[in-house]
């Protein structure tokens, strides 16, 4: 490609301070990576899928929230039965404490 680049305009853009050797160095690399493209350009491509990510991408996302209610699921499974015996044993106390509570006065 013959086009040369304004590598200072590009720095400024991407809001860098580049010395003239920094500039002169990346003016070349950049000159070699659209030479690169330019010749990809040149690739029959008619068959090929455009795609946007050479490795299928899967929503990560829904993993999180599937594994997010399995576990609030477990959880929950294993709270109730806890909660069901803690108030079981509540009751059972309290009548309990009730029923020692009237034979302590009765022995009065």
């Amino acid at each position: 490609m013959s086009e040369k680049f304004n590598i200072d305009n590009i720095a400024k853009l991407s809001r860098l301070q580049l010395t003239p050797s920094e500039s002169e160095r990346l003016s070349g690399h950049l000159e070699t990576i659209i030479e690169y493209i330019d010749k990809l350009d040149e690739l029959d491509t008619t068959d090929v899928e455009p795609t946007s990510h050479v490795i299928p991408l899967q929503n990560v996302f829904a993993r999180i929230k599937m594994y997010s209610l399995l576990l609030a699921k477990i959880s929950w499974s294993k709270v109730l039965p806890i909660k069901r015996a803690i108030t079981k044993f509540r009751k059972l106390s309290d009548a309990n404490s009730d029923t020692c509570s009237s034979q302590g006065r009765s022995q009065k």
